[in-house]
């Protein structure tokens, strides 16, 4: 049952496990734990990042450090969202999570996401409201989340398997600053020979 030492370095104990566990009970008995204390884990990597102990959180809750304890080493079936929330509340973190009557795969989640960042990014221009600062603002915003999410696919299909070594994913974009850019581009597209 002892992991077998390769050197290499891993970014996170379920890939030392799987890569280096000899034994498929061991294994299968760890991943199920480890998928079912996510939340769990989450909370108590969020206390001690901060640098607060069980007991300064605690207090912070006004409840014993063994309520803190009992938090951290259960099974995220037996958190209460109450939990959550005082952990959030204490720790001046957010956390947002949904749940669904099935496992989703990744293509799902990763749709759910998109919609759900769509939703919020129309929430943030109906903030704008004719305020010329806050329109600059957001728009410069939603030019560096493009550029981040664009970035991040890219890279991801970098990581794409490929038999003939092509790239997958060629990525380009036209940026534009307002409407009537967007119009003077499309013109000068249709005209013939003519370049801004």
């Amino acid at each position: 049952m002892n992991p077998v030492s390769t050197g290499k370095r891993y970014s996170n104990v379920k890939d030392l496990v799987n890569a280096t566990a000899r034994d498929a009970e061991f294994k299968r008995n760890f991943e199920e734990e480890f998928d079912a204390t996510k939340m769990v884990r989450m909370l108590s990597s969020a206390r001690a990042a901060r640098g607060i102990t069980q007991s300064e959180l605690a207090r912070k809750l006004g409840c014993g450090q063994p309520r803190i304890s009992k938090i951290e080493n259960s099974r995220d079936a037996s958190l209460r969202v109450r939990d959550i929330v005082d952990y959030a509340k204490a720790l001046e973190i957010n956390i947002a999570f949904h749940v669904t009557g099935g496992r989703r795969n990744a293509a799902e989640e990763i749709k759910f996401h998109a919609f759900e960042m769509k939703r919020k990014l129309e929430e943030l221009a109906e903030l704008a409201d004719g305020d010329a600062e806050l329109i600059k603002g957001i728009t410069n915003f939603f030019g560096e989340a493009f550029f981040n999410v664009t970035a991040m696919i890219a890279q991801a299909a970098e990581k794409l398997p490929t038999p003939d070594g092509d790239t997958i994913l060629d990525i380009s974009a036209d940026f534009s600053s307002s409407k009537n850019d967007l119009e003077d581009h499309e013109r000068s597209e249709a005209v013939p020979g003519r370049r801004d």
